[in-house]
């Protein structure tokens, strides 16, 4: 049996692999955990491999299925039952869900902290914004790809985030530009 997180695509062959992931690949705290009731890593999960699945946000594939990254109206709070009182908190939910794995995913690729300076990040994020507008353009003229505009918003998001939690750290570094008299002085 394999597992799929439904909003990075990425595919967990088996369930241990599945929970490593997500108790040590995301930085979760134990006690809020999903499974704080069902003694986590014990038989329960082993025993209830789909059902662990489902709670950890992954979706139980069949391996003749085809593995791709879903779009539109996906994610783990999509089960909940629609309605116009419902339909913008289940939304929020997925959005909030595919932001936090693409944060954690950028931590996994980039390290944290980072300590870019304002440029770097403002470039950062700018490359990511550009992408994102390439996207809705495409989408605009009958030529995108709704998967692809999605992912590029969960990354203009997550980068935004990102600045925020470094700057509540203390980690954007504010000045590393060589000033005027530095120049002058090395070309003398």
């Amino acid at each position: 049996m394999k597992f799929r997180d439904p909003m990075t695509g990425k595919v967990f062959e088996n369930i241990v692999a599945a929970m490593d992931f997500y108790c040590f690949g995301s930085h979760r705290e134990c006690d809020k955990c999903d499974f704080r009731n069902k003694q986590c890593g014990n038989e329960w999960i082993r025993d209830h491999p789909a059902d662990a699945a489902r709670l950890m946000g992954y979706e139980v594939i069949d391996e003749k299925e085809e593995i791709k990254m879903p779009g539109g109206r996906c994610g783990p709070f999509s089960g909940l039952p629609r309605g116009p009182e419902n339909d913008k908190t289940i939304a929020t939910l997925n959005a909030e869900y595919a932001i936090r794995r693409e944060r954690e995913a950028q931590d996994e690729k980039w390290g944290f902290p980072q300590h870019n300076t304002c440029c770097e990040w403002s470039s950062i994020l700018a490359e990511e914004t550009g992408e994102l507008a390439k996207e809705l353009n495409e989408l605009n003229f009958g030529r995108g790809n709704r998967e692809r505009m999605r992912a590029e918003a969960v990354q203009v998001a997550a980068v935004a985030i990102s600045i925020l939690i470094h700057d509540d750290l203390g980690a954007i570094v504010e000045n590393r530009s060589i000033t005027t008299e530095q120049t002058r002085s090395e070309d003398e």
